[in-house]
């Protein structure tokens, strides 16, 4: 004869899943000056735009993306990290029929049953939850794109025109300088006035 026993089943299980994404640029050093006085020169723009140096490197928040700048090396590195729990919880009452198992023994496979349960759904939940945090991760880095290269697109105008500024002055006196825009193309034209030294 079967026997039916109600047994008290109960399943906590929560991990984590993390998301990442990144892209890297690279800054073009030394078109001016050299490579290591470019550097400084972006160094010293980046911190004027908001950057925090720390172990050389310069980092700036665009929209939630950590952006690192190395100004040594020219490498520009974007990146965004996210994780997120994953819970599953089984609290129930269960009936288990069988002519052989024992109250103890019931309990016993009642509850492993459930443990089963429990962890098919924290794979099936976890499967989804890393895909929704990719897609959130990648997102977020598409979306702060622009903004990204726009920020370094203005710096890198900045370290230009000290560049070159410092390089006429090299040459000679300078004298002023005239800073003018391309409405259609966007391109930027400068025009530094310098008094050379006589040469007689």
């Amino acid at each position: 004869m079967s026997k039916t026993y109600r047994c008290k089943v109960r399943v906590d299980l929560k991990e984590r899943v993390r998301a990442r994404d990144a892209v890297e640029y690279e800054i073009d050093l030394g078109r001016v000056l050299g490579k290591q006085e470019e550097g400084e020169l972006w160094r010293q723009k980046l911190r004027e735009a908001g950057g925090v140096e720390k172990d050389g490197k310069i980092a700036l928040d665009v929209g939630g993306v950590a952006v690192e700048v190395d100004p040594a090396t020219g490498k520009v590195t974007a990146e965004v990290k996210a994780d997120d729990d994953v819970e599953v919880h089984l609290d129930e009452e269960r009936r288990v029929w069988n002519a052989q198992d024992s109250a103890e023994a019931a309990q016993k496979r009642a509850q492993a049953t459930a443990e089963q349960e429990a962890r098919e759904r924290m794979a099936a939940e976890k499967t989804a939850a890393q895909g929704a945090l990719d897609g959130h991760v990648r997102g977020q880095l598409g979306r702060a794109a622009p903004e990204i290269v726009r920020r370094l697109r203005e710096v890198r105008a900045e370290v230009e025109k000290e560049a070159v500024v410092r390089k006429a002055q090299r040459l000679g006196t300078v004298l002023g300088t005239h800073e003018s825009r391309d409405e259609a193309t966007g391109d930027r034209t400068l025009t530094v006035d310098v008094e050379l030294p006589d040469r007689a």
